[in-house]
């Protein structure tokens, strides 16, 4: 009997290279690795360093070092040592500002994601910008030059508002370089009305001058209320009482200013007034000295609010208080050298955010670690 073939079994298609299905978070598009390691480095560990050096130094070398001589008997030593502190703070505030500028310039030289004008814009006067600061940390500044540095730094921060406006995490930051920049340059051209109508005895250019410099006071104005505003928008009813308290501080210090005149003031009355006469610009704005005096106060308080409160953007936090500590005195190497780290740290800041934002979780992580290494290494 004949037995049936074993059925065979069919031939497996051969098959090619294994292909595995598509991983979308693997296949998402990285950070660019440069824009990312450029400002993980920019964490905020250094940045708010720098932020409350400069806010001492302020306090410092432009309001007490200034106020105590003749301000009582029996305090040469308290003069010597706030003057020698004056001294080693700003020297400090230079060169650690100065390295800090040197490496934003760079960064912002390589990204070609922030745009020819802008970076033709802030390169070259930004480099100006800082010999000037340079030089005058060594000489004596002249008057022209003073004001070109504040005309250039002015310049920058106006040309940087547009590339931090493009993301929305560093939008208030984009906002407030802008208004910096323009009350700065306003009050550029309210000195140079003022030094025209001196230099000539004209009486209605002088008024004009105020004018523009209460513009320029106007905008100073509505760029802390901006960082107010941005510091309280998620903890409305503390903010409210944070802003009461802090409001009520300026005033406090500012009718001590007005009193610090009279024969008998208390010796912190007399510090105020010395301190704020000294730190209030020139042509002053036609509002009353009582208002002029709380502002520059505000200003100062609302700064270091910004670089304690905890951490939300450190970037945006510290260019907020460097922004603040600049204000419409740009034509101080001192403050022009925080406004122009507060200029070029804008678009790298939202650059970076923009890049970190189309990335796929991953890339995030790595970026927030990043950060947080810089932080910790700043420190």
């Amino acid at each position: 009997m004949t037995s049936s073939p074993e059925p065979r079994e069919a031939p497996q298609p051969v098959s090619g290279p294994e292909q595995s299905d598509p991983d979308p978070e693997r296949d998402s598009p990285e950070p660019d690795g440069d824009v990312v390691s450029s400002v993980a480095g920019l964490g905020g560990g250094l940045l708010r360093a720098i932020a409350a050096l400069a806010l001492v130094a302020t306090v410092i070398a432009r309001g007490l070092a200034p106020a105590l001589p003749g301000s009582a008997a029996g305090i040469a030593g308290w003069i010597r040592a706030s003057e020698t502190t004056a001294m080693l703070l700003s020297q400090i505030l230079v060169v650690s500002g100065a390295l800090v500028v040197f490496r934003l310039l760079i960064r912002t030289l390589r990204q070609s994601e922030l745009g020819v004008v802008y970076r033709l814009l802030a390169v070259p006067l930004g480099a100006a910008a800082l010999t000037i600061i340079m030089a005058a940390a060594q000489t004596s500044e002249r008057p022209a030059l003073a004001l070109a540095l504040a005309v250039i730094t002015s310049i920058v921060a106006i040309a940087a508002t547009f590339p931090t406006l493009a993301a929305p995490r560093t939008r208030a930051a984009g906002f407030v370089l802008g208004v910096v920049g323009t009350a700065s340059f306003v009050h550029v051209l309210a000195r140079l009305l003022a030094i025209r109508a001196s230099e000539q005895a004209l009486a209605s250019l002088f008024t004009v001058a105020e004018s523009v410099s209460t513009l320029s006071f106007v905008l100073d104005v509505a760029s802390i209320a901006l960082i107010a505003i941005w510091l309280g928008a998620h903890k409305r009813s503390r903010a409210v009482v944070v802003g009461v308290v802090l409001v009520g501080l300026s005033a406090l210090v500012a009718w001590g200013a007005v009193r610090g005149s009279g024969e008998s003031a208390a010796l912190w009355q007399v510090l105020a007034s010395r301190s704020l006469a000294g730190m209030t610009r020139h042509p002053a704005p036609l509002v009353l000295a009582p208002l002029r005096h709380s502002v520059e106060v505000l200003a100062l308080l609302v700064a270091a609010v910004a670089l304690v409160v905890p951490k939300r953007n450190p970037p945006v936090q510290a260019l907020f208080a460097l922004a603040l500590l600049a204000r419409t005195s740009t034509d101080i190497p001192l403050c022009a050298l925080c406004l122009l780290i507060a200029a070029l740290l804008g678009p790298l800041a939202s650059l970076a955010q923009r890049t970190v934002e189309s990335a796929d979780p991953a890339a995030r992580s790595a970026y927030r670690t990043a950060q947080d290494r810089a932080d910790e290494a700043d420190f």
